[in-house]
């Protein structure tokens, strides 16, 4: 990979990782399921308009949709507002790598390496550690990490649906599929955020001007540039060579957390990030070994 190459995919890394930390300045001034809604429809509008729908059936494009924009977003954007860490959450949703392989056995065939099952093991040591570490003298709030471990898990069945789209272009597959999520997570909103609408119309200035620049930033590089350029990079290279900078999307969390939200972590979470962090890297570096031994 050329060092021009090397570095949109550390952009990208980049883009993903500090994504959290927009999205809890985002929060504080939306509901969690409004600010997804108006993620996905910056997504979709106003490019919706300038490309050809994807070539790929209508089910499978809204159920990308839901799954990936409204489920699992929904979930993460839930999760940090009611007091998942933004750097830890870009940790634990990378677990979508493990459900990913587990359901690509069950709906696909493929058969998981032994590696896949360490690698699993470890991650999973890793949450439970998270689970029971305090910070401060309290403990990770058990419902918000469950809450991203379950949108982890949508993550990979959305992952599994967009392989049902091979022939489609990426690019208008994300964009016509995130015109699915908003319908549903503003009918959430209405009935889960009661208030939630009447409150986002009455924004007025520092509020407004923030809502309007993480809904860009979301929408636009975090949701419609890093994806082109990433489905670039795995289209000209190898995935066993792409795939290892997903490995520092929650570097640029953990420091984007710490940096502008001033999240400090016990030695106990530290310990759990570092078995979650080894989970994903012995699953990613040991596909990447395989690749390159069979070619």
């Amino acid at each position: 990979m050329t060092i021009k190459h090397m570095a949109l995919a550390l952009l990208v890394a980049a883009i993903w990782g500090i994504a959290f930390t927009v999205i809890r300045l985002g929060l504080d001034v939306v509901s969690p399921l409004l600010l997804t809604a108006l993620r996905f429809v910056f997504a979709a509008f106003p490019l919706l308009l300038f490309l050809r729908p994807p070539k790929a059936p209508w089910h499978i494009v809204v159920a990308y949709g839901v799954i990936q924009g409204a489920i699992m977003f929904g979930l993460v954007f839930h999760a940090i507002s009611i007091g998942m860490p933004a750097g830890l959450a870009s940790l634990v949703v990378q677990c979508q790598v493990f459900f990913t392989v587990g359901l690509a056995a069950l709906f696909d065939g493929e058969r998981p390496k032994r590696h896949h099952f360490l690698a699993a093991g470890i991650a999973a040591l890793g949450i439970f550690v998270i689970a029971l570490a305090k910070t401060d003298g309290q403990t990770v709030p058990l419902w918000p990490l469950i809450l991203t471990v379950m949108a982890a898990f949508a993550w990979g069945m959305a992952n599994i649906v967009s392989r049902r789209a091979k022939s489609a272009d990426p690019v208008s597959f994300v964009v016509w599929s995130s015109a699915a999520a908003p319908p549903l997570l503003v009918a959430g909103s209405l009935v889960l955020e009661p208030g939630a609408l009447n409150a986002l119309m009455g924004l007025r200035g520092v509020d407004l001007w923030t809502l309007t620049w993480t809904t860009m930033a979301l929408a636009v590089p975090t949701t419609i540039l890093a994806f082109a350029i990433w489905v670039w990079l795995l289209r000209t290279y190898q995935a066993a060579i792409v795939m290892p900078f997903a490995l520092l999307v929650p570097i640029f969390g953990f420091g984007g957390a710490a940096l502008f939200l001033g999240e400090r972590w016990s030695l106990g979470i530290g310990v759990g990030a570092v078995l979650v962090l080894a989970g994903l890297a012995i699953n990613v570096l040991g596909d990447r070994r395989i690749a390159a031994s069979s070619s």
